[in-house]
């Protein structure tokens, strides 16, 4: 696994190094990074608060700045880390449904093809990488919650919903999913009593809310 992570880093990596110009969305994404990290609050150009683009990119962003100290660095590193970390929840949920071997494969597949995965190929860093993380890593906790019914996976797959909405808003139907097809699933196989379906569903909304 560690190969085929170390794989996907250097694929992205050959796409990330030729020069490129931060344009269209990926400067709006370094704005909004640069104001909130320079204390100017979550604005835009000329200090306009912004109320489109989610907040949590930005803030991924402004913490690689802290580290990196250069924003176009900081463009080209989050599209390879987080691009690459996809990886592990594919691998994980192809295991688990799956079998090893075709777990290496989609970890592979994902590893050669960062278009299909990450939303584009490096000509500007978007939000698709961090997005389609937090994604498969709450569809991962969200199959353990319908297989094995513990109380964590239904925290954590509301958490990691709710980083995937601060991302990018339409996974909010990802959250609404779980929330209605649990119940379902639930009454059709006569899992829990009432009390447990509800404690398990109030930790679904606890970590999505509270996150």
């Amino acid at each position: 696994l560690l190969a085929l992570v170390a794989l996907g880093v250097v694929v992205r990596v050959a796409y990330a190094i030729p020069y490129h110009v931060c344009f269209g969305d990926e400067s709006c994404y370094l704005y909004l990074a640069r104001n909130l990290f320079g204390g100017q609050g979550y604005t835009y150009y000329n200090n306009v608060p912004e109320l489109h683009f989610p907040p949590l990119f930005p803030i991924a962003l402004g913490l690689l700045n802290l580290v990196l100290g250069d924003w176009e660095v900081v463009s080209r590193v989050a599209y390879v880390v987080f691009g690459s970390l996809l990886l592990l929840p594919v691998y994980l949920i192809a295991r688990r449904i799956y079998g090893v071997s075709v777990a290496r494969i989609a970890a592979m597949v994902t590893a050669l093809l960062p278009a299909f995965t990450s939303g584009v190929l490096f000509a500007e860093t978007l939000s698709e990488p961090l997005y389609l993380l937090c994604v498969a890593c709450g569809i991962y906790q969200l199959y353990l919650s319908f297989a094995d019914g513990r109380v964590r996976s239904h925290l954590l797959a509301g958490i990691a919903f709710s980083l995937a909405y601060l991302t990018r808003p339409e996974a909010m139907l990802y959250f609404f999913l779980a929330f209605g097809c649990l119940p379902i699933y639930w009454l059709l196989n006569r899992r829990y009593s009432l009390k447990e379906a509800a404690f398990r569903l109030g930790a679904l909304a606890a970590g999505f809310f509270a996150c």
